[in-house]
């Protein structure tokens, strides 16, 4: 039988060793909560850019617009719609607003340093609902994956190497049709690095 003067012993013995073991576990879990939700935040803003494409879209004749630049205060109000919240990319609250400026037809000169997707122009509504429109600036997320939006606005998160092989298969197809692909980041051309 035991001695009731070891007792306490061996209660506090285990809460020193396995209070620190749960207090870990558990800021583990709290803190991987937040890294979570950014990707669906992410995939939320292509989202709802690709929902701009397709209202610009049928106000132009079913062609997607030349820029992101062209979708912002009508069709996307929100700057911050262009950010991933993944990345150190200043918001819309922290931009001055002389590093935005509308020209007379509604045109914003959206710096590629504060867009944080791709945007590939030169689709229309007839094209595939599968074309990649816009994706994720590689390494967004850390990882090798990005979010892709679709002419659909379904939004699927891959890995670089099958976004490379869909952008592949596009750009051949547009030639065929002589059409021209442009890849934009905000509203400069410039190709992703890989």
């Amino acid at each position: 039988m035991l001695n009731r003067s070891k007792r306490p012993s061996y209660l506090f013995l285990s809460l020193v060793t396995g209070l620190p073991i749960l207090l870990l576990i558990g800021y583990a879990l709290w803190a991987s909560r937040g890294e979570r939700k950014y990707p669906d935040r992410c995939a939320a803003n292509l989202r709802y850019l690709g929902y701009g494409l397709i209202a610009y879209a049928t106000e132009h004749g079913n062609v997607l617009p030349p820029h992101f630049g062209a979708l912002f205060d009508k069709y996307v109000p929100d700057l911050d719609s262009f950010t991933c919240p993944s990345t150190d990319t200043p918001t819309a609250k922290d931009i001055p607003p002389s590093d935005f400026h509308l020209d007379p037809p509604l045109y914003a000169n959206l710096p590629r340093d504060k867009v944080d997707y791709f945007y590939l122009s030169g689709w229309t509504l007839g094209d595939p609902p599968q074309t990649v429109v816009a994706f994720d600036v590689p390494g967004n997320h850390g990882a090798k994956r990005v979010h892709v939006l679709f002419l659909s606005t379904d939004v699927s998160w891959i890995t670089t190497g099958e976004l490379r092989s869909m952008l592949a298969r596009q750009i051949e197809e547009a030639q065929h049709q002589h059409r021209r692909i442009s890849f934009l980041r905000g509203s400069a051309s410039e190709d992703p690095s890989w």
